[in-house]
């Protein structure tokens, strides 16, 4: 709702809870269209040759914030004085915009006079967690294994002039006795291409994961399977195009997508969840043609509220999982 207020520049919330000094906020950048794939900060969204170029300052408080009553949220009242101290702070940055840019950049500021509460605890805001860019497989073949004559091959970004094609080769005749010892033969290969920069390890003790390291992480990196380029039956057998399935759980967790996607026509995904005793239950989510999500959470964002009998979440940086929610069927079995 916030992100379509009709505001040239800048919609800013402010956590007036946890203000130490007036007007010295943690803020969290609200825009009316997307800042980019490298991020962005109110900066990006100021032009240089604009007067009265307009700002809204909503006030807000976490979920957890004590005492918060919605019919008696006046920001003077929760914050005596805060407000008269935002709108002084408000006049100042306009008065230096004006003189340092010789009258060409100037601000329409505006401070709600009430404080609205966010859904999610201080700590989600604040302190985000950190979602390392990740391809995770689902589970691989059983143990010994003979992987098929074949390649599969990843494409690493670390940044605009940092990005390497990883081509992982089979023979067709090395066994590994363990999951273990087939995820450390890949990680020699992979290490011998790219460094340390990108990890190879097992999630959950039989699927591959390949993680970049964190210290090579900025905007725009990632991992990702090349599938046209690879083996179809090799990344079978590795576990690196099926989704999990969680029957205990209702989930359906797929393996890490090459994002950005987008769609060249419409497409229908259907998800059928289904045990012994009842009837099956469909849902269909009917995909726009040209359309393009940047990561999962964009897709989430599309249609994660399409059916309330699912969850949609991403456990990784590249992964959707689709959780059946409880009441739906009482068990699942495919």
């Amino acid at each position: 709702m916030i992100a379509n207020l009709s505001v040239k520049s800048i919609i800013s919330l402010a956590f007036v809870a946890v203000l130490v000094i007036p007007c010295c906020a943690q803020q969290v950048h609200v825009f009316n269209s997307s800042p980019g794939s490298s991020g962005g900060t109110n900066i990006d969204n100021v032009s240089n040759n604009e007067l009265n170029q307009k700002v809204l300052f909503i006030p807000v408080v976490s979920s957890d914030f004590a005492g918060y009553d919605p019919n008696n949220n006046l920001f003077e009242t929760m914050f005596p004085g805060f407000r008269t101290g935002f709108i002084n702070k408000a006049t100042t940055n306009n008065n230096v915009w004006l003189e340092n840019s010789y009258g060409k950049v100037s601000f329409q500021s505006d401070v709600l006079d009430r404080v609205y509460q966010l859904p999610k605890e201080l700590e989600f805001y604040v302190n985000p967690d950190y979602i390392a860019p990740a391809l995770t497989g689902s589970t691989i073949d059983a143990v010994p294994i003979t992987p098929l004559n074949g390649m599969f091959q990843l494409t690493l970004r670390i940044n605009a002039s940092d990005q390497t094609t990883i081509p992982i080769t089979f023979n067709g005749t090395t066994s590994y006795a363990s999951y273990n010892a087939l995820a450390m033969a890949i990680a020699t290969q992979v290490s011998a291409i790219v460094s340390d920069k990108l990890t190879v390890t097992l999630s959950g003790g039989s699927s591959l994961k390949f993680e970049v390291k964190n210290n090579y992480v900025s905007a725009g990196t990632f991992v990702r399977l090349d599938i046209a380029s690879s083996n179809a039956s090799l990344l079978d057998q590795l576990g690196l195009t099926r989704p999990e399935y969680n029957y205990a759980g209702r989930e359906v967790t797929s393996v890490g997508a090459a994002y950005p996607v987008t769609t060249t026509g419409p497409a229908n995904l259907t998800f059928q969840f289904e045990n012994e005793t009842q009837a099956p239950v469909d849902f269909t989510y009917n995909i726009p043609p040209t359309t393009t999500y940047n990561n999962p959470n964009a897709f989430i964002a599309a249609f994660g509220s399409r059916f309330p009998e699912l969850t949609l979440s991403s456990p990784s940086g590249s992964q959707i999982k689709v959780t059946l929610n409880a009441g739906t069927l009482t068990s699942v079995s495919k």
